[in-house]
């Protein structure tokens, strides 16, 4: 008999396999309640299952177990000499001819494009992250300039004159 204690990320998802199954929400709280572990290990595997792409956030708190899929098979597809596309899947291979083909790509284009928009999206999360990263670091550095303007100002023992060369060009 094996008497080796469960990992809190195997516990974690126990729980959450027998929420589903009984059909109740799966809610960081209840995790945290049905598991007795603290908030800082359940978020710790939430978060990097979601990044993983083994669970999914419905909202704030609450999150879902997607579906299983079987792993992808191998795809491939060849423009071969006498004008038929093989698109090769897995074991499986389809000779299309450009009419066909044409067609296919026609049905898949919004696929590609759902691709494409998820992709832009996540870049721009990311540049805007960054920016924002950026912006707050460049206002408390003009924070602490104008702090340091205002300290030399109001006494420093500076003249007039070379208080003026301290003001911003207009």
């Amino acid at each position: 008999m094996n008497t080796t204690p469960k990992a809190t990320g195997q516990i974690i998802w126990d729980t959450m396999l027998a929420l589903r199954e009984s059909g109740q929400a799966i809610s960081r709280q209840r995790l945290m309640e049905q598991t007795g572990l603290r908030y800082t290990l359940v978020d710790d595997h939430i978060s990097r299952w979601i990044e993983e792409g083994r669970l999914r956030r419905v909202i704030d708190g609450v999150y879902e177990l997607p579906e299983p899929t079987p792993e992808p098979r191998a795809v491939s597809v060849t423009d071969l000499h006498d004008g038929v596309t093989l698109i090769e899947v897995g074991d499986q291979e389809l000779r299309l001819y450009a009419p066909e083909t044409r067609a296919l790509a026609r049905q898949l284009g919004g696929y590609a494009l759902q691709f494409a928009q998820l992709q832009t999206q996540h870049d721009m999360g990311a540049l805007l992250a960054e920016a924002t990263v950026r912006n707050r670091a460049l206002a408390d550095r003009v924070s602490d300039l104008e702090r340091e303007l205002r300290a030399v100002k109001q006494g420093q023992g500076a003249t007039s004159a070379q208080l003026h060369l301290l003001d911003p060009v207009p």
